[in-house]
């Protein structure tokens, strides 16, 4: 309890204690700020308050500052996607012509057209021997473009090796072989890798079917993404002829409106080369332009997704912010009073 006489001030606590003026000025000042502190926090409490408001404010402003960042970042590789996009899809669709025109001619026969009796070969139900080329990009933020190749090569691989037969597995492109590399390393006969750096080529293609046909496999697949669109692509897996096939009657009835000169299996040796290159060529096409058309809509989405985490974190930082000035005002106000 506390009585005020004049210029005096009079505290019951047990005793009696008698103040001059100026101490009595003092201590109710004291007091006052004891009481009002307790009213709203305990004097103890205030100082961690200011130090979690402006540790809050520090640690979302950096958070700030490292989306915008990662968001400027995100819509520079997205331009560059899109203008190497445009580039790869003026060479497929020059590509794509010359490759279609060179393959039907040994693809295009149906099995209801081949005679009775001639011993046509098909595609072996049970080969002995296979080899997958996956065929994916040097780098990655490009969405699911070579995890779907991935995942198609291991199916392919157990679904071979359940029949029988024994698997090779030969990449294109480093994401392909960082994939495979854990869980099916010993059945790697070869790797290749930085063959983008200027852009598909047929001398690439012809490099790469070389190394297929010299494994004399009785089965080979190529694994790409075809593309369909910008937003769209399809993982296929396609079969080659095997030299075998390729030699057999309904290849031959392809070439029987042609003349050629020279020896006739060196030339057909030729012409199945030819045939390897093209597809691998057209499969490097095909998955160079869907890399591009994933890495730009994959940045896109980052973009996106960056500026909402920006404008959450904004948020954030508002009321961190607003907190500690409404803290500092109450604060002001409750010394006003006192005074």
């Amino acid at each position: 309890q506390r009585r005020v006489h004049g210029d005096r001030l009079n505290f019951w606590k047990g005793k009696r204690l008698s103040l001059s003026t100026s101490d009595t000025m003092q201590a109710l000042r004291q007091s006052t700020r004891v009481i009002s502190a307790n009213s709203f926090q305990a004097p103890h409490a205030l100082k961690p308050d200011f130090v979690r408001f402006a540790t809050n404010e520090k640690a979302v402003k950096l958070r700030m500052k490292s989306v915008g960042s990662i968001r400027k970042i995100t819509k520079a590789m997205k331009m560059v996607a899109a203008s190497k996009l445009r580039a790869e899809q003026r060479r497929l669709d020059n590509g794509r012509p010359f490759v279609q025109a060179g393959t039907s001619l040994f693809t295009s026969i149906k099995p209801d057209q081949v005679p009775a009796g001639v011993g046509a070969v098909t595609t072996p139900e049970k080969p002995q021997s296979a080899i997958l080329v996956p065929i994916t990009s040097d780098r990655g933020l490009c969405g699911g473009v070579n995890s779907s190749i991935a995942k198609l090569a291991k199916l392919k691989t157990v679904e071979l090796e359940k029949e029988g037969a024994k698997v090779e597995i030969m990449t294109v492109g480093d994401k392909g072989k960082a994939a495979l590399q854990r869980q099916y390393g010993d059945r790697f006969s070869r790797n290749i890798w930085e063959n983008w750096k200027n852009g598909s080529n047929f001398g690439i293609a012809s490099a790469i079917a070389d190394r297929i046909i010299t494994t004399n496999a009785d089965a080979a697949f190529l694994m790409f993404n075809r593309f369909q669109s910008v937003i769209a692509f399809n993982s296929l897996c396609v079969p080659l002829l095997s030299k075998k096939q390729f030699d057999s009657y309904e290849v031959k009835m392809q070439l029987v409106d042609y003349e050629f000169e020279g020896d006739e299996e060196e030339l057909s040796g030729d012409l199945y080369e030819f045939y390897v290159a093209s597809s691998v060529y057209q499969a490097m096409l095909e998955n160079a332009t869907s890399e591009q058309s994933a890495r730009m809509t994959a940045m896109d989405n980052a973009s996106k997704n960056a500026g909402e985490m920006l404008e959450k974190l904004s948020l954030q930082y508002n009321k961190a912010r607003q907190a500690r000035i409404t803290t500092e005002l109450i604060e002001i106000i409750s010394g006003a009073v006192a005074v």
